[in-house]
């Protein structure tokens, strides 16, 4: 199973053992040239054509809200939709205004350093996003 939300993919693998998810953006920030990105996933650096490590991050963040809350980012609402995943108390708050910040310095560097947030909220399933 794949499920593709712009600019970044996200593959399902699944074993008998488990499934895990990985997440690939297909080298598009090798190509500096080109301005790639879909509003509402795109950081304004990348939109500009100065991507970063951390624009990935932000495009997470919004992949990460949009599946909370089954609602598209949009960065002029960015705020209306971290207050609608505070009222569903799953635990992330502060670590989707991190991945979602429309300043790159605030975000997390890489995408090793938000898993390594995200591990240290000890969830047990994924199910545990939402309903902790």
């Amino acid at each position: 199973m794949a499920i593709s939300s712009p600019p970044i993919s996200i593959i399902l693998v699944e074993t008998e053992a488990a499934a895990t998810y990985y997440l690939i953006d297909c080298g598009a920030i090798a190509q500096p040239r080109y301005c790639l990105g879909t509003p509402g996933y795109a950081p304004n650096e990348q939109s500009a054509g100065r991507p970063c490590l951390s624009s990935d991050v932000f495009a997470l963040g919004c992949v990460a809200i949009e599946l909370l809350l089954g609602k598209v980012p949009d960065l002029e609402r960015r705020h209306e939709h971290l207050e609608a995943v505070r009222r569903k108390d799953s635990g992330l708050p502060h670590m989707l205004e991190r991945l979602s910040n429309p300043d790159p310095e605030q975000r997390y560097p890489h995408a090793a350093a938000a898993l390594e947030a995200l591990a240290a909220l000890n969830l047990k399933t994924p199910l545990d996003l939402v309903f902790k």
